[in-house]
């Protein structure tokens, strides 16, 4: 025995095209998941972030290595130890954002595995940073000795 319900369906599924987008509500589990969308999409943004800021890094060390008083590439260094500072601020206030996200998280595992997240990449951070001011001493070092 068989039940044709095609009429029923046909009358749901119009309603449903007639709603506009706006007027959907969003569950709970579903906020949730945008948030955690939210907290992967900076969260790579700060890895990438940290990662650039890291070949810049290495550039500014090879440039500040050099002794010769010739080659000196005075202008470079200075532009790209203001790109550097400049990215360390960013990326901090961005960590900041995504360690006050932290506290958004209701399942004790995602706020586990979020701070680990967070203090990963303020580990990194850190790490750049002590790179930097080494790099920034070691000019400062070489510009001593020339004169």
């Amino acid at each position: 025995m068989a039940i044709d319900r095609t009429a029923e369906f046909m009358a749901i599924a119009d309603q449903a095209s007639q709603k506009s987008p706006n007027d959907k509500r969003l569950s709970v589990q579903e906020k949730q998941v945008l948030s955690k969308s939210e907290f992967s999409v900076l969260s790579n943004q700060i890895g990438r972030g940290i990662k650039e800021t890291t070949e810049k890094l290495a550039n500014l060390t090879k440039l500040a290595r050099n002794r010769d008083l010739f080659m000196d590439k005075t202008s470079e260094i200075q532009d790209l130890t203001f790109v550097i500072k400049k990215d360390i601020h960013t990326i901090k206030q961005q960590t900041a954002i995504l360690q006050n996200s932290i506290h958004n998280s209701r399942n004790d595992q995602s706020k586990s595995h979020s701070e680990t997240v967070v203090k990963t990449l303020n580990a990194k951070l850190r790490s750049t940073v002590s790179d930097f001011k080494e790099a920034l001493e070691l000019r400062n070092e070489n510009l001593k000795a020339l004169q």
